[in-house]
């Protein structure tokens, strides 16, 4: 599975040396604007995808790359640790598609509210809960057979315990933000990215040029820039 190849510059990344066709081309502008270091971001991805820790290299033979050295456009490597099943913790591609009912689809109707309790309110600009929505991180639409599978395949972080995380509609699965962000995530035009994680700290990402970045009228997003 690959991205279309693109005109600009770009890094492409190969997941799996038993299959050539896995490989992610991802534009360096895209790299920058969320990492400042394009080597850790890469092995950020690879992680993502196949579920293992591994290092960057230039060759699935070569030496890993350290996160902090300089990358040119051009062809990497995910070199993953250990020698498990090369996609025994990745999720199925096609899988992603996956929609059906949830069979504990009660469990829906007080999920908004337990989110709100938490949460009090938007959990990025701080919009008030009338202004906001509670939602599902792993879509409602999945069910929970799906969210079951995710948390099977992954490991879980240190000091995360997931192994009671069975419905979808768990609070867990939930976070409580401003309408119009929902709208924007929905149509695939924001992303959460999370920090620090198993890859990336805090200080890996780039701060914005302005502390405060307005998305909307008078609801502002502001920076939270914070140590690793």
């Amino acid at each position: 599975m690959a991205d279309a190849q693109s005109e600009q510059p770009a890094f492409r990344l190969h997941l799996v040396s038993e299959l050539d066709g896995l490989y992610l081309d991802i534009p360096t502008s895209v790299v920058s604007a969320v990492c400042l270091y394009p080597a850790k971001y890469l092995r950020f991805l690879g992680y993502c995808i196949l579920g293992v820790d591994g290092t960057i290299a230039e060759d699935f033979k070569s030496e890993g790359l350290r996160d902090e050295d300089p990358l040119d456009a051009g062809v990497y490597y995910f070199v993953r640790e250990g020698g498990e099943n090369v996609l025994e913790h990745a999720v199925d591609p096609e899988a992603l598609t996956y929609s059906h009912v949830p069979e504990t689809t009660n469990t829906r109707d007080y999920f908004p509210s337990l989110v709100i309790a938490r949460d009090v309110s938007c959990i990025f600009t701080n919009a008030s809960e009338e202004m906001s929505q509670g939602i599902h991180i792993v879509p409602f639409s999945k069910g929970d057979a799906w969210l079951k599978y995710i948390v099977e395949a992954r490991t879980a972080e240190e000091n995360e315990n997931v192994s009671n995380l069975t419905t979808i509609s768990d609070i867990r699965n939930g976070m409580l933000i401003a309408e119009h962000l929902y709208k924007m995530i929905d149509i695939k035009k924001l992303v959460v990215l999370k920090t620090p994680n198993r890859v990336l700290n805090c200080t890996d990402i780039p701060p914005p040029s302005n502390s405060n970045i307005n998305l909307y009228g008078d609801v502002q997003i502001h920076d939270t820039h914070c140590s690793g």
